[in-house]
């Protein structure tokens, strides 16, 4: 019988497996600034959620799907065991075997991507230019992350591998590739996506609709930077030798020349309003002010030859073992597939902290995983200084300028449903209330109206006699009739005496209460 897997291990062990908790006292006194990093980028988390969830509708649904995007880029290692090129430090709450820290699900992609696809969205961009603005804020605003935290042990590269030999501040030309590529990939995938299989309005009622597209948007977008390595990086890298810094640079630029001729030629009033004064120190500003002012207070004050970060790094084992790559323009690359503990010379990590300064040795044929590495002081401070402050304050500047000088967050149109609870059902008019003056009005109207009524009674009698007296008088005067009919045959209008008296004439409520008052007296 096939055993399952939660036969083959008890629930302790995949409950260790999946969560690793530490004491904080422990990093406070070994890796104080790893510490902090957590506690400023879950705030960081929160604060992009708040304007997700304030702002709504699809706004909510990038920010899941960017965190779909985290578990899968942080989830790769496992996959495929030469795509294991970095270990996390370990922190408060480590998941997924010791691997990745809470920090790195719900910190550093929301800040990255988050805050870049918002940014870009308020300059009004057509889709072919927004996803390259998209791809170039990521990399403006995770490059003193990525200079600090490999500094300061918040995570160990790949000691040897082709990829990451050229580097800057020690980190990886091919980690900004990277990021910009992620960035870019992601909001193209996840707007092409929209058009074809969601309306214009947010319906939430298409929410399994909503979730399909982000989800895809996040396999596809990781993708598709797959793929742009493979076309752009390793052919330039492997056959032409050119350096992955420079292909990177070559990268950048483009993507800066394509949001520059977009932004010139946008003519949407609402890129850049004019006259209006509005509040855009929303929550991405106040998290963008928090994440540069941290790392220029961070550079100023920490000794990273003081940082000692124990936990799961790249195994220690024998120096003779190498292991061939398989690259996608069919160059076989070599590189080495464990650190070698004798003669180990690191930038930016060494084992002075450890008894005699000689790294930890393996125990039999076993390589070594965990063990403790030692931070290395700076070569120059005043030239990290130099770098994280001016890259910081020009950053904060750009982002000034996307969030204050050009639009609002766009909204989405939301298609809106009516209840039927709040239709109003058909009341028949109230009778109004009468007022004791209204009252009394109305019984002396009704008196007049009973006047009027007992004249109208006398009236038959009188226009009875009238008739007959009428009748005489056109007999015997006969001419007048014919004078009075040639003169309206002329044109002319019949004088007041011709015109006939006993027609009603109308009345008005005052002359009904005179008439009242002469019938009374």
């Amino acid at each position: 019988m096939r055993k399952s897997f939660f036969n083959d291990y008890d629930e302790a062990e995949i409950a260790d497996w999946w969560c690793k908790a530490q004491d904080p006292r422990k990093l406070i006194a070994n890796h104080p600034s790893f510490l902090a990093a957590e506690v400023i980028f879950s705030l960081l988390c929160i604060l992009t959620f708040c304007h997700a969830y304030r702002h709504g509708g699809r706004y909510l649904y990038t920010w899941i799907g960017i965190t779909i995007v985290a578990l899968f880029s942080e989830s790769i290692r496992f996959w495929n065991e030469k795509l294991d090129l970095f270990w996390h430090a370990q922190g408060v709450l480590t998941f997924c075997g010791m691997r990745t820290p809470l920090y790195a699900i719900f910190g550093i992609y929301q800040m990255l991507l988050y805050s870049s696809y918002v940014m870009a969205r308020r300059l009004r961009l057509p889709l072919w230019a927004e996803g390259p603005a998209v791809g170039l804020l990521v990399v403006v605003i995770s490059f003193p992350l990525q200079v600090i935290g490999v500094k300061l042990l918040w995570w160990q590269w790949h000691d040897s591998d082709p990829s990451m030999t050229d580097r800057i501040y020690s980190v990886p030309w091919s980690m900004l590739f990277f990021d910009a590529c992620t960035g870019c990939s992601f909001t193209w995938v996840l707007h092409i996506l929209r058009r074809f299989f969601l309306p214009q309005k947010y319906d939430w009622r298409l929410f399994v609709r909503e979730f399909v597209c982000v989800f895809v948007a996040a396999i596809l977008g990781l993708c598709l930077c797959g793929a742009s390595f493979v076309a752009i990086l390793h052919p330039l890298r492997d056959i032409l030798e050119i350096s992955s810094g420079v292909v990177t640079l070559i990268l950048l630029a483009t993507y800066a020349v394509i949001a520059i001729i977009a932004d010139r030629h946008n003519n949407d009033r609402e890129a850049r309003p004019q006259g209006e004064r509005r509040f855009w120190f929303d929550e991405l500003a106040c998290a963008v002010c928090i994440y540069y002012i941290f790392y220029m207070t961070l550079i100023m004050i920490v000794r990273p030859e003081n940082v000692v970060a124990e936990g799961l790094h790249q195994p220690i084992g024998l120096c003779n073992i190498t292991e061939l790559l398989d690259t996608p323009t069919g160059v076989k690359l070599e590189r080495q597939k464990y650190i070698c503990a004798y003669g180990h010379e690191g930038n930016y990590f060494d084992f002075h902290c450890l008894p005699g300064g000689l790294a930890p040795e393996q125990i039999g044929d076993e390589p070594l995983e965990w063990y403790i590495i030692c931070g290395t002081p700076f070569e120059n401070r005043f030239e990290y200084i130099a770098v994280i402050w001016s890259w910081s304050i020009l950053a904060m500047v750009i982002l000034y300028e996307v969030a204050a000088r050009s639009g609002t967050t766009p909204a989405d149109p939301v298609k809106k449903y009516v209840k039927r609870g709040a239709i109003p059902k058909y009341s028949p008019p109230t009778r109004p209330k009468i007022t004791s003056v209204e009252r009394q009005d109305s019984e002396e109207l009704k008196g007049l109206v009973e006047g009027e009524e007992e004249e109208s009674m006398r009236e038959p009698r009188r226009s009875g006699e009238t008739k007959a007296k009428i009748t005489d008088v056109k007999r015997t005067k006969s001419p007048p009739k014919v004078k009075s009919e040639r003169s309206l045959s002329e044109g002319r209008s019949p004088s007041r005496s011709e015109v006939p008296t006993h027609l009603p004439m109308p009345t008005r409520s005052h002359e009904l209460r005179s008439r009242k008052r002469r019938t009374d007296a």
